[in-house]
């Protein structure tokens, strides 16, 4: 399912026939195709809204809002298509929005360029100036195909995605967030970009305390759920039965009307928690499961849409799809944001680290703190990597954490790690963001601007979404955490001591009518990826097609020190299971260029 692709200074005739024989000759069917005294211009009218007036036609996807300050949104759309900060600060939401004209073709980003925008810079080689929501359709765009970047191919196995704005091609690029982007075309005919930033996560000049965070925060959970709930009446909750979705459900529920889903391989706890956060709200429950081996088509389906630019297995969310109440819904809202903004989830400090790091006490060498999060295997990872490769993206994140130094002088490191967030650990709600009408609450501008407001250590500590859940959220809120047993508002250091000295008895599997008994089945919300990728059979086809292709094989070998099919074996166990992945991830990309 695409999204868009702009090509410049292409004749109409061949723009067609390189449609035809993309790898998609469905998904090419889908784009509605526009020609431009520029090039050619195609849309997929299921994802895009057409706007039309005074000689313009402007495309938006998404879901942008007016924020409580604003005024109308294509108003201030328009408004941030001429450039005015003013205007796209009255904007909310995530949403892409391109404006084409006889001369030029103008996009603006989200905030967190949710939904991306890559570019490719005219040269020589080249016959075309392109621009796409993915990559490997500029690829298909250009006559002679971009070579590999071997340092971004070392940081998908690093980081699991490349620094910003580098991509897994030389000379594609994704555009900043924030940003009114301007492509024109000069007298000879040839492409470039204009860029004119409208929004960046600047710090304060002085923390506010944690009751002005925590006001600020409940402030933007209520101007989030009027902004979601202003177009939308009926609403689906993707509800963990964790603090995150339990503020969600009960927030959204006060202005509109709520259905909640819980997806999982079998019941468990975390469903269990789910469906008592339900009934007490009082609003309907689904629970949806996903087939045994989900995550190989999920994997599969994620690079088809989105391309291969970050990991493609944890795409958890995409089995809720078909289910046929969701038909019915305008929008389904789910919190992904939550840990990254308001719980430090990227903060790359321990508690203790982040105390001190706060009074200027200590700070950490710096290639364990560059990009470095809650899921990151990098310090791990970087030993079957070759040395001169990881020294080049270790030199891109610094060079890169520099730049957000500037304006996040504090907590370039936290930033750093999913600011564009597209760029980073976005996959699974980008992905989904293609199959239905989708919104992220946190990723809502008001509790952004709150997020940017706050230190780590309130956010790391867990004090800042305790106390906001038993604000907005309080007949949920001391609900039992479903991998503790305690109140899900323990914040961080009790919850250790509590769990340390009273740890809780192994939770009995749940049971039921159909409860499949799969090897890599969990009793939460997530499969264990490596029994999942070591026995899987549907995996292990994907596997072995891959490295059934020694043309792709040979672009592992430049970057490994190791055999690339050692990999599978002893070094997914000593470094982690994902590694398995990123590693057929790459062999895909590669076999199919």
């Amino acid at each position: 399912m695409p999204d868009f692709l702009a090509i410049f200074d292409v004749p109409g005739d061949r723009i067609r026939g390189r449609v035809d024989t993309l790898d998609e000759p469905q998904a090419g069917r889908d784009l509605a195709w526009n020609r431009w005294p520029w090039g050619w211009l195609g849309v997929n009218p299921k994802l895009w809204r057409r706007v039309q007036g005074d000689g313009l036609v402007t495309y938006i996807c998404g879901r942008p809002a007016r924020r409580a300050h604003g005024g109308d949104v294509e108003r201030s759309i328009a408004g941030a298509l001429d450039g005015s900060a003013s205007a796209y600060h009255a904007i909310s939401g995530m949403f892409l929005v391109l404006q084409a004209t006889r001369t030029n073709l103008a996009l603006v980003t989200d905030r967190f360029a949710h939904r991306p925008a890559y570019a490719t810079a005219r040269q020589p080689h080249q016959d075309c100036f392109a621009i796409s929501s993915n990559v490997e359709w500029i690829i298909d765009a250009l006559r002679t195909a971009p070579a590999f970047d071997d340092v971004s191919l070392a940081e998908l196995l690093l980081w699991n995605n490349a620094t910003y704005p580098y991509t897994t091609r030389d000379g594609i690029h994704q555009l900043a967030p924030g940003s009114l982007h301007e492509v024109t075309l000069d007298q000879e005919g040839a492409a470039s970009i204009g860029t004119t930033t409208l929004w960046q996560p600047r710090e304060p000049n002085r923390w506010p305390g944690k009751r002005a965070c925590i006001e600020a925060c409940a402030a933007g959970v209520g101007e989030a759920a009027r902004e979601i709930t202003a177009n939308a009446s009926r609403i689906g909750v993707l509800l963990s039965g964790g603090l995150d979705s339990r503020i969600i459900a009960a927030t959204l529920s006060q202005h509109a009307e709520v259905e909640t889903f819980t997806y999982c391989d079998r019941p468990n706890p975390e469903t269990d928690s789910a469906a008592r956060t339900a009934s007490v709200l009082g609003l309907p429950h689904h629970l949806v499961r996903r087939d045994p081996q989900f995550y190989a088509h999920a994997f599969v389906e994620g690079q088809r849409v989105l391309g291969y630019e970050q990991n493609s297995l944890p795409c958890h969310a995409l089995c809720v799809a078909d289910h046929p109440a969701i038909a019915g819904l305008d929008v389904v809202v789910s919190g992904f944001g939550c840990d990254i903004l308001l719980k430090g989830a990227y903060v790359p400090y321990s508690m203790v680290n982040v105390l001190l790091q706060h009074h200027r006490l200590r700070r950490l060498p710096y290639q364990e703190r560059i990009g470095k999060h809650n899921y990151s295997h990098v310090l791990k990872r970087k030993s079957i990597v070759c040395p001169e490769l990881v020294a080049a993206a270790f030199e891109r994140r610094d060079a890169y954490e520099r730049s957000l130094r500037e304006i996040r002088p504090d907590t370039a490191e936290e930033w750093m790690g999913f600011y564009p967030i597209s760029h980073t650990t976005s996959i699974d709600s980008t992905l989904i963001s293609r199959y239905f009408p989708h919104d992220e609450f946190f990723f809502r501008a008001g509790l952004v601007e709150a997020s940017m407001a706050t230190p780590w250590a309130w956010k790391k500590g867990l004090d800042l979404i305790s106390r906001l859940a038993l604000r907005v959220a309080p007949t949920v809120a001391r609900l039992p955490h479903p991998d503790t047993g305690y109140p899900a508002t323990m914040t961080y250091l009790p919850s250790r001591v509590v769990c340390k000295v009273r740890p809780r008895k192994p939770v009995a599997p749940v049971g039921g009518p159909g409860a499949s008994t799969e090897p890599w089945f969990s009793q939460g919300s997530f499969i264990n990826y490596a029994k999942f990728l070591a026995q899987a059979p549907a995996w292990r086809v994907i596997r072995d097609e891959a490295m059934g292709r020694s043309e792709a094989i040979s672009v592992l070998q430049r970057i490994l020190t190791v055999d690339p099919a050692d990999t599978f074996g002893t070094y997914a166990e000593q470094y982690d299971s994902l590694l398995n992945a990123t590693v057929v991830q790459i062999l895909r990309m590669a076999g199919r260029a």
